[in-house]
């Protein structure tokens, strides 16, 4: 019996290129990539290496100044300059942790440091036994450094798990900037415990920002139906939902063929809503040509907790076609959009543009089977391609969401741009639908 860990599977595989990818992890790779648009964003995507393997980096002492520790005068001047952000969950695009904000379930923190000018804010922290969730503000009066890795210590031992890290737009001079790290946990950590962060910065490599702070556990829910179907040579299991005010975890269990895909998951609630997927984890077994695999699944929960979810497996599949593009010639609104067709399977509805001084937000609302991972672009009159950060969900129920885009003079054109149907098959044989009883 052979232990896989599809996470460290895709390791060697990034790192000797010229290797053949297995099929399962091939597939959701060529799906993914198939959505994206032909060019990335001028800004480099950040926290590339925090993503996974986020203790690799040298741990290199630096002398630094945290919270409120003796200052200079002319620091004390610096850090009066700072902008003060008392949550950056409020601005993220996440509704859970809106949610937990509101509900005043995060643990304010507010330790700062600074090293050579620059200034790394940790304004607050969640953790709910399915993901553990930091804000970050970085102060750079030269300009914002890209994060390379926010390592974490539990109870002074090095820790190895997921994380990835989503920011919103930094500030109108390019000196202030917010993050959110999220790290999701592949095994229970203690109810409440130390936690140490180190950061470390693009062009301070040999330098880091050190915090320490406890961290208390939210109370959340576990039910384990342990529901189980069979569909040909295929079964999957519900083994565990853990219901939290920010988080529903989901763990499947899928047992199938080796070199066969493992099928994706989707949660619906019992209106036939969908929830949106913020984390998604696998591993497993192979024993005579058969893979026993775990998948370990993250959502955004709706304002209210269901009185039952459903549980659907399916394989997705994005077919590229030629660009469908809609120019911009007039103001939308909500009685009035800007059409966006994406195949015979999907529309975009843009209910409004704001063109403001520092950025360019736009509302939209998707129309598909799969609302989350429908993209789009925005084209100039020269062809070059502007791609949008810090999606923020504004309505789950209604499938609507904002989206920021680089600033965009008055008479600067836009176009926007899609390309390929996304196609979701639904294996009806495999759902199955489980009561959350409130206790």
């Amino acid at each position: 019996m052979n232990r896989v860990n599809i996470d460290e599977e895709i390791k060697p595989f990034i790192e000797d290129s010229p290797h053949e990818l297995p099929d399962m992890i091939k597939n959701r790779i060529d799906h993914t990539l198939a959505s994206l648009p032909p060019l990335t964003s001028k800004r480099k995507q950040r926290l590339t290496r925090t993503i996974a393997y986020v203790s690799t980096a040298a741990v290199i002492f630096a002398f630094c100044i945290i919270g409120s520790g003796f200052i200079s005068p002319a620091m004390a001047n610096t850090l009066k300059q700072i902008p003060f952000i008392e949550s950056v969950f409020k601005l993220a695009g996440d509704l859970g942790l809106q949610t937990a904000e509101d509900k005043s379930l995060t643990t304010p923190i507010q330790q700062s440091a600074t090293i050579d000018g620059v200034t790394i804010t940790i304004t607050e922290v969640f953790y709910d036994g399915s993901r553990l969730s930091v804000g970050i503000v970085q102060h750079s009066p030269d300009g914002i450094k890209e994060i390379l890795e926010v390592e974490p210590v539990i109870n002074g031992k090095s820790t190895h798990f997921p994380g990835s890290g989503s920011d919103m737009a930094p500030s109108n001079d390019n000196i202030t900037d917010t993050t959110v790290i999220q790290y999701m946990p592949e095994y229970a950590l203690p109810d409440s415990f130390d936690l140490k962060l180190l950061v470390f910065l693009k062009g301070m490599e040999d330098k880091r920002f050190e915090f320490d702070f406890k961290v208390n556990k939210t109370e959340s829910r576990i039910v384990t139906p342990m529901v189980t179907k069979t569909h040909q040579d295929l079964t999957a299991t519900v083994q565990e939902i853990q219901i939290s005010p920010v988080t529903i975890g989901l763990v499947m269990n899928t047992k199938l063929p080796e070199g066969k895909t493992v099928p994706q998951y989707a949660l619906f609630d019992e209106r036939g809503i969908r929830l949106q997927t913020i984390h998604e984890h696998g591993y497993g077994e192979k024993l005579n040509n058969m893979m026993n695999m775990t998948s370990e699944l993250k959502f955004t929960p709706l304002e209210s907790t269901p009185k039952s979810v459903t549980v659907k497996a399916y394989y997705k599949t994005i077919e590229k076609t030629v660009d469908n593009s809609v120019r911009v010639d007039r103001m939308p609104s909500v009685k009035e959009p800007i059409i966006l067709q994406q195949g015979e399977l999907g529309r975009f509805e843009i209910t409004q543009i704001e063109r403001l001084p520092d950025k360019t937000i736009v509302h939209y609302r998707a129309d598909g089977n799969d609302p989350y991972g429908m993209v789009f672009w925005i084209n100039d009159d020269s062809g070059t391609t502007i791609t949008h950060r810090g999606l923020q969900v504004v309505n789950q129920e209604n499938y609507e969401f904002v989206v920021e885009f680089p600033v965009l003079s008055q008479e600067q054109s836009i176009h926007f741009v899609t390309n390929g149907s996304v196609h979701i098959d639904y294996i009806n044989e495999l759902e199955m639908t489980i009561p959350l009883h409130n206790e």
